[in-house]
């Protein structure tokens, strides 16, 4: 889902978003627009084992790598719903 709004972000500065499930390729993207979201740096790169690698039969998740991605997911969103002027 992140990946979505990453990518409709990117459409709304006429930018194309790439076919990409790297979240920090399309992160680097949208910077030069929203530089105050330099923080998701290391969400983006730790979400994008998961956009991956996960999606497929056979991968396993630690509890802790679990919690971590929805920690890190969290600060996504939080970050672009107060962007947007939305509750967090």
């Amino acid at each position: 889902m992140r990946r979505k709004i990453l990518k409709a972000h990117l459409q709304e500065k006429s930018v194309n978003p790439e076919r990409t499930h790297n979240l920090q390729i399309l992160l680097d993207k949208i910077l030069p627009f929203e530089p105050t979201w330099l923080n998701l740096q290391e969400s983006c790169v730790e979400l994008t084992d998961f956009a991956v690698e996960h999606r497929y039969p056979g991968a396993t998740t630690l509890p802790k790598e679990a919690k971590d991605a929805i920690t890190h997911s969290g600060l996504i969103r939080i970050t672009i719903r107060e962007f947007c002027g939305l509750e967090t």
